[in-house]
């Protein structure tokens, strides 16, 4: 039987790997990230299965990252929406994403919309 806090500690750990860029040379020292509050986008509606655990994501990443992370959903264009935020963002880390498997077929189905910097 795993531990439930080593589970969430692998998810954040693998979120902060893929989200702030740590394959590209360091431009903020590990100590002191992160300085200020996290955004977490989720695309979709409040109230859903993807907003919910996003909370709950978000509240316990205050213990971990001694910072808090603010969600903010951007529901619209089956993801497309918010999905298109964390893509534009600034690649410092403070914005990642949360999405589920719906948004990974839409894009597909609209080619012409916009979704590279």
């Amino acid at each position: 039987m795993f531990k439930k806090d080593a589970w969430i500690k692998g998810i954040l750990l693998g979120v902060f790997i893929l989200s702030a860029g740590l394959w590209q040379p360091a431009r903020v020292s590990a100590d002191t990230f992160p300085t200020r509050p996290i955004e977490l986008i989720i695309p979709w509606a409040p109230g859903g299965v993807t907003d919910v655990m996003g909370r709950l994501f978000a509240e316990k990443s205050l213990e971990y990252l001694g910072q808090k992370m603010v969600v903010e959903n951007k529901p619209g264009g089956g993801a497309i929406l918010g999905t298109n935020m964390v893509v534009k963002a600034n690649p410092d880390g403070y914005t990642i994403g949360l999405t589920g498997g719906p948004s990974r077929s839409t894009r597909p189905s609209a080619p012409n919309y916009p979704m590279t910097r």
